[in-house]
């Protein structure tokens, strides 16, 4: 999120900002159509796999060629079916919700811990409840059990129409396609995992209306699966998230606080000096919202 101030000690604008703002934009830009291109490409067989198992178990019709289907159909003839998938799906799924996944805090050590521990438990189960997200939980297993892969989105959003606080939100992808990952993570959990897209299609009347000062424009030379014009009435946008590195300097105080030398005060304690430092690095994720064409719609 960007953060407003009141600083009044900043410089003012040199005449090339403009155009450095440009030129980031484009490079920000020409970066996303690069990783969208390779994730579609990555994906297109799992997607495709993921397709035609979600179809297979659910969809009247879909356990028969296609060909064979369409001839009997043609010819009244009957295509029977004794689908035996969709009832151990269903097993396998009510008993995940019997016990459903969560947010569990763990304390490290000490009363102290164990006290931090239950309150950041209540704060998330808080959030779970505020966020309905055993409907995502749900949802999220059935996918994976029916094709292989599930999705749950963690959000933020303002509390109302009339606040600025912010609250957190775990909600559903209620569709496993639009989801474009990084391939090269490597831990289980996809914890270093560098980028990712969610996209979404919209209608073209809808997407002028909601944003009036961009055009719904194609990307030109991208690939058939990096398309983010998608035909005459239909626009493709995505939620472009990317981890970002930040070179920093850890600290360790004499009086045992450890923390980020540029967020130290000015003028330390009387008595508490830098005991040790060294290089580190830091993490931040940014979310942009993208489309097709030279344009960013928001960062979020």
């Amino acid at each position: 999120m960007d953060a407003v101030t009141d600083r009044v000690d900043e410089p003012a604008v040199a005449p090339d900002e403009p155009k450095k703002e440009a030129e980031k934009l484009e490079e920000l830009l020409a970066e996303a159509r690069e990783r969208f291109e390779y994730s579609c490409e990555y994906n297109t067989d799992n997607h495709d796999r993921q397709a035609q198992d979600t179809r297979f178990v659910w969809v009247k019709g879909a356990q028969w060629d296609q060909d064979a289907y369409n001839a009997r159909q043609g010819n009244d003839q009957p295509c029977l079916e004794a689908s035996q998938l969709t009832q151990f799906v269903k097993q396998v799924v009510n008993d995940q919700r019997q016990n459903r996944p969560g947010v569990i805090i763990s304390p490290a050590s000490g009363d102290a811990s164990k006290d931090t521990a239950e309150l950041l438990q209540g704060m998330v189960r808080h959030i779970e409840v505020d966020s309905q997200a055993e409907a995502a939980y749900d949802q999220a297993y059935e996918h994976a059990v029916t094709g292989g892969r599930g999705w749950v989105r963690v959000l933020t959003a303002y509390e109302d129409g009339a606040s600025f606080n912010q609250k957190l939100l775990i909600k559903r992808v209620q569709d496993p396609l639009t989801v474009f990952e990084d391939p090269d993570y490597r831990e289980p959990d996809g914890g270093d995992m560098g980028w990712c897209f969610v996209v979404e299609k919209v209608g073209r009347k809808k997407f002028e209306k909601q944003y009036k000062d961009f055009e719904p424009l194609d990307w030109e030379g991208a690939s058939t699966y990096g398309r983010w014009f998608d035909g005459a009435d239909d626009v493709l946008i995505a939620d472009y998230y990317r981890r970002v590195k930040i070179p920093r300097t850890l600290v360790a105080m004499s009086d045992g606080m450890i923390g980020w030398k540029d967020e130290l005060p000015k003028v330390l304690p009387d008595g508490v000096t830098i005991a040790r430092e060294r290089e580190a690095d830091d993490f931040v994720v940014e979310w942009y919202k993208v489309a097709g064409g030279p344009q960013v719609l928001g960062t979020l």
